[in-house]
């Protein structure tokens, strides 16, 4: 084996990568498993692309257009309703918000703000 004693340890709840360390060694070293995305059930996160669109899943093609919506004149409560009905329409897996979006090509972090 190439890193002896690796061990795995707890993460966090909503964590999205499996946590290892190697005793003697500071730090740990987080694998973000993202193909097999068997952290969705519990995934808390979203993200904002450079362009200003709510992503609920780093699969999905943008749930919400929040630049159309700020520049629209929306008030906060607006947009807090906004984003909480986006967030209630996240899909339960990154399967079905990849099948939903049927994209060509998959995007660029720096394109999904990653």
């Amino acid at each position: 084996a190439a890193l002896p004693g690796l061990r795995e340890v707890a993460a966090p709840p909503a964590s999205t990568a499996r946590l290892f360390v190697l005793p003697g060694h500071a730090g740990r070293i987080g694998l973000i498993s993202g193909y097999t995305r068997q952290f969705c059930a519990a995934c808390n996160k979203v993200r904002i692309t450079p362009a200003g669109m709510l992503k609920t899943c780093l699969y999905d093609d943008g749930a919400l257009d929040l630049k159309a919506l700020l520049r629209s004149g929306a008030d906060d409560a607006a947009l807090a309703g906004a984003l909480i009905e986006c967030v209630g329409r996240r899909y339960a897996n990154g399967h079905l918000a990849e099948h939903a979006a049927r994209r060509r090509r998959e995007p660029s972090m720096g394109a999904i703000g990653g």
